[in-house]
């Protein structure tokens, strides 16, 4: 019952069942504690009368996520809240070897970023393939949490399992906004990855125009070549576009 009343964000029968008895810690067939629903579906006012009836804040389920994983991953910053105050991990890695930092760069949630960093969370955790939150948020080009992270000591020139660093991801993907921010912290403007490709190649191959802008004027090189002699101006041309080809002569 109180799974149930967890699931649905009921306080007055949750209240009930916890002061009639009712572990707060019980497990359902997923092993999954009361709590965990609450943080899940974003009940604040039943996640918090668990956690103040001493349910386990750090327990995890069948995919080695806690009540603030699962709070993170959905966007519920006042339960996140809450949770951190209560004493949850924020460096906790799930079953897939994320912790909470990395679901809000790759999600773009600023508070609850904020949040984690406040609660000790390491702006540069690596995840398994090596990309840290920094990595995440800028292939989603969600500047302002890059912008977050980079004020709470992410470094920018990390590398990946790839040796991609976050640059290349933002100038794959054509945010401007976020390789102008990696660029202003440091991020070097020619560095290669492990097959040899620059940000400014990356973008070029893309068409990303705006991105390849902003690598020039910091002083990306036009004629640095990947294997086999391919230049920027190779990559624009067979994107088809002009705008970029221009930039490049």
């Amino acid at each position: 019952p109180l799974h149930v009343a967890a699931i649905m964000g009921d306080a007055g029968v949750a209240g009930f069942l916890l002061s009639s008895g009712a572990d707060p810690d019980v497990r359902d067939d997923l092993n999954g504690t009361p709590l965990m629903l609450a943080a899940w579906r974003g009940h604040g006012t039943v996640a918090k009368l668990l956690a103040d009836a001493g349910a386990e804040v750090d327990a995890v389920d069948q995919d080695g996520d806690t009540p603030l994983c699962l709070a993170v991953q959905e966007g519920h910053a006042g339960v996140s809240a809450m949770l951190l105050d209560a004493g949850a991990d924020a460096s906790h890695r799930n079953g897939s070897g994320y912790v909470p930092l990395h679901a809000a760069a790759q999600e773009g949630f600023c508070d609850i970023a904020r949040q984690l960093l406040e609660h000790g969370a390491e702006p540069d955790s690596c995840a398994p393939q090596g990309q840290t939150p920094l990595m995440l948020a800028a292939w989603n080009g969600h500047a302002d949490l890059c912008r977050i992270l980079l004020e709470h000591g992410a470094h920018a020139d990390m590398r990946d399992g790839r040796r991609s660093t976050a640059l290349h991801h933002a100038a794959l993907r054509g945010h401007a906004d976020c390789a102008a921010l990696l660029l202003e912290h440091g991020a070097p403007a020619g560095c290669t990855d492990a097959q040899g490709w620059t940000p400014l190649l990356l973008a070029a191959q893309e068409g990303n125009a705006g991105c390849a802008a902003v690598l020039l004027e910091h002083g990306a090189q036009a004629d640095a070549t990947a294997p086999g002699s391919w230049t920027a101006l190779h990559a624009a041309a067979r994107s088809g576009s002009v705008e970029l080809a221009g930039m490049l002569l």
